[in-house]
């Protein structure tokens, strides 16, 4: 079996390799993070975490300020 991101590789059928999803969902007060592996037709959830990181008090001018950019880095290493 194969790694990929530290994560087990699975072939589905006819030996097609699974793919990897991620997903990041930056809302004002959290983030989350899932990632899921699709094979067969199957959605299979790997990982959900998710963190309360208060991004909205980071907005300057309508945009992320670069402090807000590292919060988020941060809370999703």
């Amino acid at each position: 079996m194969e790694m990929n991101a530290g994560l087990p590789r699975k072939t589905g059928k006819g030996g097609i390799p699974a793919m990897l999803y991620g997903l990041v969902d930056l809302g004002a007060n959290s983030i989350r993070l899932s990632i899921y592996r699709v094979e067969g037709g199957r959605v299979v959830p790997l990982i959900s975490k998710k963190e309360t990181a208060g991004i909205s008090a980071y907005v300057e001018g309508g945009a992320l300020s670069r402090a807000g950019i590292d919060k988020a880095c941060q809370v999703l290493s």
